[in-house]
Protein backbone atom coordinates (compact mmCIF):
# COMPACT_ATOMS: atom_id res chain seq x y z
CA UNK A 1 0.00 0.00 0.00
CA UNK A 2 2.81 2.29 -0.56
CA UNK A 3 2.69 2.77 -3.95
CA UNK A 4 0.38 5.47 -3.98
CA UNK A 5 2.88 7.80 -1.75
CA UNK A 6 5.65 6.64 -4.10
CA UNK A 7 4.19 7.55 -7.23
CA UNK A 8 3.51 10.69 -5.73
CA UNK A 9 7.00 11.51 -4.87
CA UNK A 10 8.37 10.20 -8.00
CA UNK A 11 7.15 9.93 -11.90
CA UNK A 12 6.54 6.02 -11.83
CA UNK A 13 4.12 4.37 -12.51
CA UNK A 14 2.24 2.24 -10.07
CA UNK A 15 -0.17 -0.75 -10.40
CA UNK A 16 -3.04 -1.86 -7.91
CA UNK A 17 -6.33 -3.54 -7.80
CA UNK A 18 -8.88 -0.74 -9.06
CA UNK A 19 -10.90 -0.59 -5.65
CA UNK A 20 -7.79 0.46 -4.12
CA UNK A 21 -7.00 3.07 -6.46
CA UNK A 22 -10.02 5.11 -6.49
CA UNK A 23 -9.70 5.10 -2.70
CA UNK A 24 -6.60 6.47 -2.68
CA UNK A 25 -7.38 9.02 -5.23
CA UNK A 26 -9.75 10.49 -2.81
CA UNK A 27 -7.45 11.20 -0.74
CA UNK A 28 -4.53 11.81 -2.68
CA UNK A 29 -3.43 13.68 -5.57
CA UNK A 30 -2.76 10.83 -8.05
CA UNK A 31 -5.00 9.91 -11.28
CA UNK A 32 -6.01 6.71 -12.42
CA UNK A 33 -5.23 6.18 -16.06
CA UNK A 34 -6.75 3.62 -18.26
CA UNK A 35 -4.93 0.34 -19.68
CA UNK A 36 -5.60 -1.21 -22.29
CA UNK A 37 -7.37 -5.23 -22.09
CA UNK A 38 -4.05 -6.30 -23.97
CA UNK A 39 -1.86 -4.73 -21.30
CA UNK A 40 -3.48 -6.76 -18.28
CA UNK A 41 -2.24 -9.99 -16.99
CA UNK A 42 -4.38 -12.33 -15.07
CA UNK A 43 -4.17 -11.60 -11.12
CA UNK A 44 -2.84 -14.99 -8.80
CA UNK A 45 -3.11 -13.89 -5.44
CA UNK A 46 -0.87 -15.70 -3.03
CA UNK A 47 -0.27 -16.53 0.55
CA UNK A 48 3.12 -17.15 1.68
CA UNK A 49 4.41 -18.05 5.08
CA UNK A 50 7.23 -19.46 6.85
CA UNK A 51 7.45 -23.32 8.02
CA UNK A 52 7.85 -21.68 11.74
CA UNK A 53 4.43 -20.36 11.68
CA UNK A 54 2.49 -23.17 10.57
CA UNK A 55 1.75 -24.37 14.54
CA UNK A 56 0.78 -20.71 15.05
CA UNK A 57 -3.50 -21.22 15.65
CA UNK A 58 -3.70 -17.46 15.10
CA UNK A 59 -1.77 -17.83 11.42
CA UNK A 60 -3.79 -20.80 10.52
CA UNK A 61 -6.78 -19.39 11.39
CA UNK A 62 -5.64 -15.98 9.29
CA UNK A 63 -5.05 -18.37 6.52
CA UNK A 64 -7.81 -19.85 6.37
CA UNK A 65 -10.01 -16.96 6.62
CA UNK A 66 -8.09 -14.76 3.24
CA UNK A 67 -8.45 -18.53 1.29
CA UNK A 68 -12.30 -18.78 2.48
CA UNK A 69 -12.71 -15.40 1.06
CA UNK A 70 -11.22 -15.32 -2.39
CA UNK A 71 -12.79 -19.06 -2.86
CA UNK A 72 -16.20 -17.07 -2.57
CA UNK A 73 -15.26 -13.81 -4.15
CA UNK A 74 -14.00 -15.94 -7.47
CA UNK A 75 -15.59 -18.97 -7.06
CA UNK A 76 -13.47 -21.95 -6.86
CA UNK A 77 -10.44 -23.84 -5.11
CA UNK A 78 -7.68 -22.55 -6.79
CA UNK A 79 -8.53 -19.02 -6.57
CA UNK A 80 -5.32 -18.66 -3.92
CA UNK A 81 -2.22 -20.14 -4.48
CA UNK A 82 -0.92 -21.42 -0.96
CA UNK A 83 3.24 -21.19 -0.74
CA UNK A 84 5.21 -22.38 2.24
Amino acid sequence: LSIPFYVIESDSYGFLPRESAQYFAKYLPIEILPLASDELRPWHPQILWHSRSNADYELQWLRSTIVRHFQRAHGGAEAVDIIR
